[in-house]
């Protein structure tokens, strides 16, 4: 079974976003530069972090990987951060909230249907995800007029189409990549 997130260790997480915080400002030839400093005087933490997720299922480049989830995650991360000095202004957004229990277990459902098929064929949680809105589009309907009424009781503003699109992807590949965790576990 092919994995598709792996999630780095504490120790070496903690070099990346320390990283990430003294050269968040650099540009791309700076920051590439200072990357290749940081991975030559750090041999032995990065050896055991490639090894570690080698073991776990990991067969690409694993250094290229690592650089690019430092130069647009961790660095994102950092930048995204405000400063003490800048005020954050309270605008009245609406709040989606939850899905609904129904929405939730439909999304279950196809997953377990998913995992359970894929013994044979590989399937990326983006995959996956495309496959269920196909399948379930009325409730997916459903559950957005669901959240869109429940949205302009609180906020007399309109709902973001793609803010709702971006928190169903998620809530999705979090339950798929939940879901797929436990069913590793009990094999």
């Amino acid at each position: 079974m092919k994995q598709f997130r792996f999630n780095y260790s504490e120790k070496f997480t903690q070099v990346l976003e320390d990283f990430a915080k003294s050269h968040s400002t650099e540009d791309r030839k700076e920051f590439r530069q200072s990357w290749i400093s940081l991975r030559n005087k750090n041999t032995e933490i990065f050896q055991e972090e490639i090894c570690r997720i080698q073991r776990q299922g990991y067969d690409g480049d694993i250094d290229k990987k690592i650089f690019e989830s430092i130069r647009y995650y961790y660095r994102k991360k950092i930048l995204k951060q405000p400063t003490k000095t800048s005020k954050t202004s309270k605008t009245s957004k609406p709040k989606l909230g939850g899905f609904s229990r129904e929405i939730k277990q439909w999304m279950d459902i196809h997953i377990k249907n998913i995992i359970v098929q894929e013994t044979e064929n590989l399937v990326s949680p983006a995959e996956a995800f495309d496959d269920f809105c196909r399948e379930n589009r009325e409730e997916i309907t459903k559950e957005v007029f669901r959240l869109k009424s429940k949205v302009n009781k609180q906020v007399n503003k309109q709902l973001d189409p793609a803010e709702i699109t971006d928190k169903f992807k998620k809530s999705y590949k979090n339950r798929y990549y939940k879901l797929h965790e436990t069913n590793k576990l009990d094999k």
